[in-house]
């Protein structure tokens, strides 16, 4: 059996170019995945993530 799940991008996300983001994956609020990234878990709101796979590499600050 084919199990689909949707994938959520919350308000403000970044996704570069040439991208893979996995079923059942939700990325937080104003995160970021560098180009050409493959991410297969959850990505958490205000963090930098890239890489194949994605790795954690900052927290993202938010001015006004």
């Amino acid at each position: 059996d084919l199990i689909i799940d949707n994938i959520i991008v919350e308000e403000g996300v970044w996704i570069g170019a040439q991208c893979l983001v996995t079923q059942g994956v939700t990325c937080g609020q104003y995160s970021v995945l560098g180009a050409g990234s493959v991410l297969s878990k959850n990505l958490p709101r205000l963090e930098i993530w890239s890489g194949n796979p994605a790795q954690f590499i900052r927290n993202r600050e938010i001015l006004d």
